[in-house]
């Protein structure tokens, strides 16, 4: 049986393959090492939540940091990955206040994250928005990351005259022409070329012969099911239109995706979420205007969007 020690450097060899998954079994299996020092379970811990956020389980990744700071809470890694994800949990408080301690720090990821979560926490608290520098940040990469904004004006709840989901959204009070009451970006968001066809994937295709248009729903479709039952994070899925979670319910526009305990999450199948795609997303070309790898000027990319 290998040594902590040793799990911990075999792993460190697989994240930097970018098989982070194997990383994540090498860790693992470290941390069920007897008898393990504080410092070696520290690292593992810490080095596993990196090998999550990689992999897009932001909620396992924020209990591992979480873990690895309070046993070093000077870790200067740990903190940085925790703060990144409860960025990417749209906790941008949380995430911004857990970086504090570390703002003196002369580490460029740490500066670069300090500088995205001042602005998200802006952008959340006000729902005022650098419009055109966005658009350049756009021209560079088109997956910006800003936060979303919800007005404290209105509030979505569980309503009689609502539509199928049995909700409504209602003002709290007289509100003027032109307010922003909203900013929302899409749970997923895939570009055609980007997203990987599984097994689930090709057998569902080929079983109700979906079209090129539908193609690109399912593959929202996987990943978002991907989300949900590997990695523990976008539950809110389940409150959309048609969703399992869907009826009676009153929900926080504002609330982050963060759960502090593991919840029980419905099974669901890749047909299911597909209809569920179908039902609250829309698809819309997009022209890339950047030079980064697999994007040339001026090409055409389809997207599919989830709301």
């Amino acid at each position: 049986m290998p040594t902590s020690h040793q799990c911990k450097e075999v792993g460190n060899e697989h994240f930097k393959e970018g098989r982070f998954e194997d990383a994540i079994g090498l860790y693992t299996e470290g941390l069920t090492q007897p008898n393990l020092d504080s410092n070696i379970r520290a690292a593992l811990l810490c080095n596993r939540a990196a090998a999550f956020l990689k992999s897009g389980a932001y909620q396992h990744a924020r209990r591992d940091a979480q873990l690895a700071l309070q046993l070093e809470p000077s870790n200067e890694k740990a903190r940085f990955r925790l703060s990144s994800s409860l960025f990417h949990l749209r906790a941008y408080e949380a995430a911004l206040e857990t970086l504090r301690p570390a703002q003196r720090s002369h580490d460029a990821h740490i500066q670069a994250l300090l500088f995205k979560l001042i602005i998200c926490v802006q952008e959340f608290r006000t729902g005022q928005y650098d419009v055109a520098k966005m658009q350049e940040e756009a021209k560079i990469n088109p997956r910006i990351s800003h936060a979303d904004y919800c007005s404290d004006l209105i509030e979505l709840r569980n309503s009689n005259l609502g539509g199928k989901g049995g909700r409504g959204l209602y003002a709290k009070t007289a509100i003027a022409a032109g307010t922003l009451l909203i900013v929302s970006k899409a749970l997923f968001c895939v570009f055609e070329n980007e997203s990987e066809r599984t097994a689930d994937f090709l057998s569902l295709q080929q079983t109700l012969r979906i079209p090129k248009e539908g193609e690109r729903a399912l593959r929202v479709a996987d990943q978002a099911l991907s989300s949900l039952s590997k990695h523990a994070c976008s539950r809110a899925i389940l409150n959309l239109e048609g969703g399992v979670d869907s009826v009676g319910l009153d929900i926080d526009l504002k609330k982050s995706d963060v759960n502090e305990q593991d919840e029980d999450v419905p099974r669901i199948s890749l047909k299911q979420m597909f209809y569920l795609v179908i039902r609250n997303s829309y698809s819309l070309p997009f022209k890339a205007w950047t030079k980064r790898k697999n994007f040339s000027k001026g090409t055409e990319f389809s997207t599919y969007l989830l709301f």
